[in-house]
């Protein structure tokens, strides 16, 4: 699956304190509400930890799919990578 949000400006290289940060903060989601789309996010979550480590946005990764397509629509309907949610924060 293409990923068209990849050469958004604000999708960048994440440290590796990001990456894990990031991917700590989808488990605890899961834990709280586990479902496909959540367990898609950690999946994607560890792409961008694998992708610090070898200085790149993102690997791609088993399961991330669901995560991948929801950025993507995300990207056709408002220009943005993010949920609405975390752009009003």
């Amino acid at each position: 699956m293409k990923l068209r949000f990849l050469n958004h400006p604000e999708f960048q290289v994440l440290t590796l304190s990001e990456a894990y940060t990031t991917l700590k903060d989808e488990v605890v989601e899961f834990i709280e509400s586990p479902s496909r789309d959540e367990l898609s996010d950690i999946a994607f979550g560890i792409g961008r930890l694998v992708g610090a480590l070898l200085g790149r946005k993102y690997v791609s990764v088993p399961y991330d799919g669901l995560h991948v397509a929801k950025c993507n629509e995300r990207m056709a309907e408002y220009g943005h990578f993010r949920s609405r949610r975390h752009l009003a924060a």
